[in-house]
């Protein structure tokens, strides 16, 4: 059975979280009025995205993201490093 981009993705929050980094998988993340896709929600860097897809999928190519756009903050004013989606 292959793994689906949401499994690997939920694979890969799990990593980053222990890893000390804020992520989740947001399954309707619409970036700027754009149609809903599913999308890794994190402040790691990217090279610590892409390591973390590589560590634990099964086809890491398969679930490379190829867009991003930062997450508006949803409590302002609050300490913490910003915030990106990421999808294919």
């Amino acid at each position: 059975m292959t793994e689906t981009r949401a499994d690997a993705w939920a694979n890969v929050a799990g990593l980053l979280s222990r890893m000390g980094y804020q992520a989740s998988v947001a399954p309707a993340y619409s970036a700027r009025g754009g149609s809903p896709v599913l999308a890794l929600v994190t402040d790691a860097p990217e090279m610590v995205v892409g390591m973390a897809i590589g560590l634990v999928a099964e086809e890491p190519e398969a679930h490379i993201p190829t867009k991003s756009a930062k997450v508006p903050r949803t409590a302002l004013g609050k300490p913490g490093d910003p915030q990106f989606a990421w999808w294919a």
